[in-house]
């Protein structure tokens, strides 16, 4: 059964309440809270980002190339009482599979003078805000990698939340699915939906000395039906070849209010295989998308229902796949590891 937190947390998604582990969660890298406020800053940032702690979620901006940047972390305090904790910032070049090697060197200072903001909850229940935003220049990416992912980790006495060391992708997926006070945050804001069509790349990655089954799956949210979305893996490695096509509408519609649909492809990875991952989308001809339509692109690994880390599993049919199809007969289930969401900004 799960437990409930009992310390300063921050959300993998809108509705996340703390619980241990978070089988209930939706996303591993949307947190929102984790602030990017592009290079202007926001005047009484405790108040306001305390205020519009259950939203509206209108706030969130662009990192600028060549500029300064304004990232704001925020928390909620579920210990019993009064407590204060830091809470540090990294960075990496976006990928599916975000494994601590390849971004525990890449700490963000805060504007504070220091490697961290603090934050200071007065009572159970407070929403807490670090006390200065977290002040960045990305580096020039190449265009295959021109996004980054951001982790936030929230360090109290009672709870210093360790980063682990190894790459073992069950304790990975374990390691997220148990540690509130860890949030990653990777969203893409382009100004226009694919007109006629969008594509960028994301990495993906099997850092295991054997070869293991993975599923990659989109998460299409209020995206028109007719739309084509295709996923490709340039490079020779996965098999079957990774090239898959679905086209967005009833078929694969999981919950109309939002509108959502959902579909997914497997492929076994090699031992020590890294990659891109490129998605494309293209609207019908004539079509637009509505304000704040979002692609999740996500990485699985499948693994037997008799894992110990089933338990924070994923059961495949909510991606309209079949325990046959993630390799699997007799029942098993998705391991979350990471995933990417594309954000259509038509205004």
């Amino acid at each position: 059964m799960p437990t409930q937190y009992a310390d300063i947390y921050m959300r993998d998604f809108p509705g996340d309440t703390g619980l241990i582990p978070s089988t209930t969660r939706v996303s591993v890298s949307s947190s929102p809270d984790i602030i990017p406020a592009g290079p202007t800053a926001i005047q009484n940032y405790g108040t306001y980002f305390a205020g519009n702690y259950n939203g509206p979620f209108t706030y969130y901006q662009n990192l600028q190339q060549n500029l300064f940047n304004y990232i704001y972390v925020r928390g909620f305090n579920l210990f019993g009482g009064a407590q204060t904790g830091k809470i540090y910032l990294y960075y990496t070049p976006s990928s599916l599979l975000l494994q601590p090697s390849i971004w525990t060197g890449n700490q963000i200072q805060n504007s504070n003078g220091s490697a961290f903001a603090n934050v200071s909850a007065t009572a159970t229940n407070q929403v807490v805000v670090g006390d200065a935003p977290f002040h960045w220049q990305p580096p020039v990416l190449p265009a295959s990698q021109g996004h980054y992912c951001l982790i936030a980790q929230v360090v109290t006495t009672q709870d210093p939340n360790p980063i682990p060391s190894g790459d073992n992708l069950g304790e990975f997926a374990q390691w997220v699915a148990d540690h509130p006070g860890i949030a990653m945050r990777n969203v893409t804001v382009v100004n226009t939906m694919p007109a006629p069509s969008y594509s960028s790349f994301q990495g993906i990655s099997n850092p295991s000395s054997t070869q293991d089954m993975f599923t990659f799956t989109a998460t299409c949210v209020n995206i028109p039906d007719g739309t084509v979305v295709n996923f490709m893996c340039p490079v020779t490695g996965p098999v079957p070849v990774i090239n898959f096509t679905q086209t967005v509408g009833p078929t694969n519609l999981i919950n109309s209010n939002p509108k959502t649909n959902a579909f997914g492809t497997v492929a076994t990875l090699p031992a020590n295989f890294n990659a891109q991952l490129q998605l494309s989308s293209t609207l019908p001809t004539g079509v637009s998308a509505p304000f704040g339509s979002q692609i999740t692109v996500s990485q699985f690994q499948d693994v037997a229902s008799t894992s110990p880390y089933a338990h924070i599993g994923v059961d495949p049919s909510r991606f309209n796949l079949t325990h046959e199809q993630i390799g699997f007969a007799d029942g098993g289930v998705m391991l979350l590891l990471g995933d990417y969401t594309y954000v259509f900004d038509v205004s």
